[in-house]
C-alpha cells in the first residue's frame, strides 16, 4: 500500500530536520536516468540555501509505446513531510506509466490519487512525453511553470502554460495538453520554480532571465556542459531561495544504429516492433521495405521467445541493426538477432516456413546455433530518403 503523503510530525532541531530531509530526498531521487537512443539527457538537483528542504523532484521514464516521459515536480511545503510526499507522488506516477502513456490521462489519475491521500498536500508538475525519433512533444502541466525549448538556431520559446491546476486541489480538475516539436539539435528544459523565483522580483523577470540562459548555454558538445552553464548562471546571480530540479534534453541527429536488449517474452515484442518502425522511419526507410524488415525481425524474435529458453527460465533477446554500406543510391541494412539459450525443437528457423518467409523479405539470411545460443544475420538493400 502506498505511503500517506504526510508523515507523523517529530520534534527535532531545525538543522537535524534539514539534514534528514535532504538525505531522504537525495536517496529517493533516481540514481541515474535511462540511456535513450536519439536523446542526450542531463539532470540536476540543487538544495536551497535556506534552513529546510523542499519536495522538488525529477524523473525520466521510458513508456510502453516507445516514447519517453520527462517530469519535474514540486510539493508545496517544506521539510521531511515534503520529501516523503515527493517520493509518494513520484512512485505513483511510475506505477501509472506501466499501463498508461497519454500525459493528460496520467496527470488526471495522479491528481485523483493525491486528492484521496490523508493530510492532503498539493504539488505542481510538468510532464512532457516525447517521441525521440520524430521530435513530437505532448506537454501538460499541473500548476507548474512551462517548459522552455531552444530550437536548433538558438531561438527560445515557452510551451505548456496554464494547462491545469496543481495536484491535490480538486479531484475533478481538468487537464489539457499542448503540442510542439523538438528539432534535431533542439534542447528542452524542465525546471522547478527555485530556478526563476527570487525575493522582491517579478516572475516575468525570472522567466526572461531563464530564456536568456537557455539561449546562451553551450549547445554543442556534451549535454552536461549545457546544464553546467545554467548552474553557473544560478550561482552567479545568488544562492537560490528554494530547491531546484532541472532536466535538460537535447534531440540528437539520426542514429545509423538501432540496439536493444529485452526479456524474451511475447508481450515485449510489440514495443520492439514499434521502436524498429520509428528507427527505420528516422533513417529514411520507406514502405514496403520498412514493413518487410519489421516482419522479418519479428519472425526471428518470435522464434527466440518460443524456442530459445525453457519454461520458467528468463533470457534475453538482443537486436542490433546498422546502416552498414552504401552503393549506387542503395544502402544495406544489416540486422543481427541473438539469444543465449539452448534451442528446443527449432521447427522454423533454418529450414521451415520461417526460413521461407525470410527469403522473401530480405536479401540474405544466415543462422548460427551453438552452445552460447543462436545468432541470425539479415541483410536487405533499400533506398533511403535523405
Amino acid at each position: 500500500m502506498p505511503m500517506p503523503l504526510q508523515s507523523d510530525p517529530a520534534v527535532m532541531p531545525v538543522d537535524d530536520e534539514r539534514t534528514l530531509a535532504e538525505k531522504l530526498q537525495r536517496a529517493l531521487l533516481p540514481d541515474q536516468v535511462p540511456n535513450v537512443s536519439g536523446a542526450d539527457i542531463a539532470v540536476r538537483y540543487r538544495p536551497s540555501s535556506g534552513p529546510s528542504i523542499g519536495g522538488d523532484w525529477y524523473d525520466v521514464i521510458e513508456l510502453a509505446d516507445g516514447r519517453v516521459a520527462f517530469a519535474v515536480g514540486d510539493v508545496i511545503g517544506r521539510g521531511a513531510d515534503a520529501a516523503v510526499a515527493m517520493s509518494t507522488i513520484r512512485h505513483a506516477l511510475l506505477a501509472y506509466t506501466l499501463e498508461e502513456c497519454d500525459p493528460v490521462r496520467l496527470i488526471t489519475k495522479l491528481n485523483r490519487y493525491v486528492c484521496h491521500q490523508p493530510g492532503r498536500l498539493t504539488a505542481t508538475l510538468a510532464l512532457v512525453v516525447c517521441d525521440v525519433h520524430t521530435g513530437d512533444l505532448v506537454i501538460t502541466t499541473a500548476g507548474h511553470l512551462p517548459p522552455v525549448m531552444r530550437d536548433e538556431h538558438g531561438g527560445v520559446e515557452f510551451h505548456g502554460a496554464r494547462l491545469g491546476r496543481p495536484l491535490g486541489v480538486s479531484s475533478n480538475a481538468a487537464f489539457h495538453s499542448a503540442q510542439a516539436r523538438l528539432p534535431v539539435g533542439g534542447v528542452l528544459v524542465l525546471y522547478t520554480d527555485g530556478l526563476v523565483e527570487r525575493r522582491a522580483e517579478s516572475l516575468s523577470l525570472g522567466l526572461d532571465r531563464l530564456a536568456a540562459w537557455v539561449s546562451e548555454a553551450r549547445a554543442e558538445g556534451p549535454i552536461e556542459h549545457f546544464a553546467d552553464d545554467i548552474e553557473t548562471d544560478i550561482v552567479s546571480l545568488s544562492e537560490p531561495d528554494d530547491d531546484i530540479a532541472l532536466v535538460v534534453v537535447r534531440r540528437s541527429a539520426a542514429n545509423d544504429r538501432f540496439e536493444t536488449v529485452v526479456d524474451a517474452r511475447a508481450e515485449r515484442l510489440s514495443s520492439v516492433r514499434a521502436d524498429l518502425r520509428r528507427w527505420l522511419s528516422n533513417i529514411g526507410c520507406a514502405e514496403p521495405e520498412a514493413s518487410d524488415l519489421v516482419l522479418a525481425i519479428s519472425e526471428c524474435a518470435a522464434n527466440v521467445v518460443e524456442h530459445a529458453y525453457p519454461p520458467g527460465v528468463s533470457g534475453s533477446l538482443e537486436i542490433v541493426a546498422d546502416v552498414a554500406a552504401h552503393n549506387e543510391g542503395l544502402s544495406e541494412i544489416e540486422v543481427n538477432i541473438r539469444d543465449h539459450g539452448r534451442w528446443r525443437t527449432p521447427r522454423d528457423v533454418g529450414g521451415g516456413r520461417g526460413h521461407d518467409l525470410l527469403c522473401h523479405l530480405v536479401d540474405e539470411a544466415k543462422f548460427a546455433t551453438g552452445y552460447d545460443g543462436t545468432a541470425v544475420a539479415l541483410k536487405r538493400w533499400v533506398a533511403l530518403a535523405h
